[in-house]
């Protein structure tokens, strides 16, 4: 297993305060919705929502009635950090190619 990619699962309205993350890390929803609030606005994140987070965007999010399951990925620390974004995915295919994890990546996505 990668270290780098874990998922979590989050209870029904539940939350996690503004937090700040030290290495830039993706994230993917793959059940159920969340809110995610900080500078940058509200965003609304449900199954197929993938977040790009720098390092130490700080962040928050609250988890709707139906949790939420995500899956996470800690991404290489470089000059070249990914700006905060967050855009509709249609499968893990397209995910991979966000990521820049080409097709035939071994342990990525």
């Amino acid at each position: 297993m990668n270290p780098s990619l874990f998922e979590t699962r989050h209870g029904s309205d539940t939350a996690l305060p503004l937090h700040r993350h030290g290495q830039p890390y993706a994230a993917l929803v793959l059940a159920g919705e969340y809110l995610e609030f900080g500078p940058d606005g509200p965003v609304r994140c449900g199954p197929g929502s993938l977040v790009m987070h720098p390092p130490f965007h700080a962040h928050g999010n609250h988890f709707g009635r139906r949790g939420a399951r995500v899956l996470n990925l800690a991404l290489p620390l470089v000059s070249a950090a990914p700006a905060f974004s967050a855009r509709q995915v249609p499968d893990l295919a397209v995910a991979r190619e966000a990521l820049g994890c080409g097709p035939a990546a071994p342990d990525a996505l």
